[in-house]
């Protein structure tokens, strides 16, 4: 009765650490990568030289220039004043009226491309810093509360484009445009995303600011207990890990489906690629995360059951440890022998094997690129380290000699 008891405790432990493991890295990812205004500008920063939100903010700021410069307008305009003036040449307004298109292209023509010097030029980086620092700045004051609104109309969390339509009418101004300097201020956005769930977002927002940092630690402890607590521990860590491994999954499976609810619900006239671009880039961190934790935690999985007492685990380790026996052997008919090492192996072989896992799983933790790529490779690096450890025990001590060929 009382194992019986134990195992469900488990279970339940298990479970709940389960699913909270994706919710922990979630918090993390929201509390330090999407609520640290230097992180967040330092994630998107790289986007500045990306082509694809160069020309998405060419033609947001061209267009809104363009619109303030109302070139049809005053094409009507002279064409009227020089109808007036000589009433003897009617031609002339309407030759001028005929051309009203192709005076509006070239001159949008020529806005575009000082826009695009702008955007493409050296400082261009500087100005889309500032520009997603103050977006993220009015963001979390609505998301914290300590602002009444969210700062942008039609619930969308936009980026202002002011400090590049600035630069953009300089340029203008400079190249032989002085009606420029003259345009009022625009203003110009670049959409990031709808916020019709306010509220919701903002008590999410605030509950993740107070767990965030607490709720990886739970989950260690959870998984701990439950595997400590369990009858047959090795079973309850491997299932405690497959588990992990389909929860991590799922949340995996959701950003990519939560990618194409986003293209969808993009507002008219958005540039859905540059959209997305920046959606990749903000939840690029989330979903490599999820994904190498979900890659570890089904390495874990399987090193659980093949180090365990099931059949097929036992031919799998009766196997190896034959081919490597061979190999073994084939290096001894050779006249070869592992000398000194391989007693000193044989009578330290559980010390070095933890050595050798301890050492792996350090290495793992400061490697700086931590992917589902890095997971396999070093369990592929720590079980050829493993197989070397088998090789060098010799089994029998007194079959070691020392070197010789």
């Amino acid at each position: 009765m009382a194992h019986r008891i134990r195992s469900i405790a488990s279970a339940l432990l298990l479970t709940l650490a389960a699913l909270l493991a994706p919710l922990a890295v979630a918090s993390v990812w929201m509390a330090d990568e999407l609520g640290d205004t230097d992180r967040y500008v330092a994630t998107v920063a790289p986007l500045a030289t990306d082509p694809v939100v160069q020309n998405a903010v060419t033609t947001q700021v061209t267009t809104a220039i363009v619109s303030r410069l109302d070139v049809k307008g005053l094409v009507g305009a002279v064409t009227g004043a020089l109808t007036a003036a000589a009433p003897s040449q009617p031609k002339l307004g309407s030759t001028l009226q005929n051309l009203s298109g192709a005076l509006t292209g070239g001159i949008t023509d020529f806005v575009q491309q000082a826009v695009h010097q702008v955007v493409t030029s050296s400082a261009f980086p500087s100005l889309w810093n500032q520009a997603n620092r103050a977006a993220h700045t009015v963001l979390m004051d609505a998301l914290t509360g300590s602002s009444g609104v969210i700062g942008t109309g039609d619930g969308q969390v936009t980026i202002s484009l002011a400090p590049i339509e600035d630069a953009a009418k300089q340029q203008l101004a400079a190249a032989g445009f002085p009606a420029a300097a003259d345009i009022p201020d625009i203003n110009a956005t670049f959409v990031v995303a709808q916020t019709d769930a306010l509220h919701r977002a903002r008590t999410v927002f605030n509950v993740v600011q107070v767990f965030g940092n607490w709720l990886p630690l739970i989950v260690v402890v959870l998984f701990v207990a439950g595997v400590l607590l369990a009858v047959r521990r090795r079973r309850a860590f491997g299932y405690g890990q497959l588990a992990i491994a389909v929860t991590c999954a799922l949340v995996g499976v959701g950003l990519w489906i939560g990618r194409h609810v986003y293209r969808d619900h993009l507002p008219s006239g958005v540039d859905a690629d540059a959209a997305m671009l920046l959606y990749d880039t903000v939840v690029r961190f989330l979903r490599t995360t999820v994904r190498t934790i979900a890659v570890l935690a089904l390495v874990l999985a399987l090193g659980a059951y093949f180090t365990g007492p099931a059949a097929f685990a036992r031919h799998i380790r009766a196997l190896c440890k034959a081919v490597i026996g061979h190999g073994r052997a084939l290096t001894r008919r050779v006249g070869m022998s592992t000398g000194p090492v391989g007693p000193w192996v044989n009578r330290h072989r559980r010390a070095v094997s933890a050595a050798v896992v301890g050492v792996a799983l350090i290495a793992f933790l400061l490697y700086d690129d931590a992917s589902g790529t890095a997971v396999l490779t070093f369990a592929a690096l720590l079980l050829a380290a493993l197989a070397l450890v088998e090789f060098l025990d010799p089994g029998d001590p007194a079959a070691a000699s020392p070197i010789s060929g």
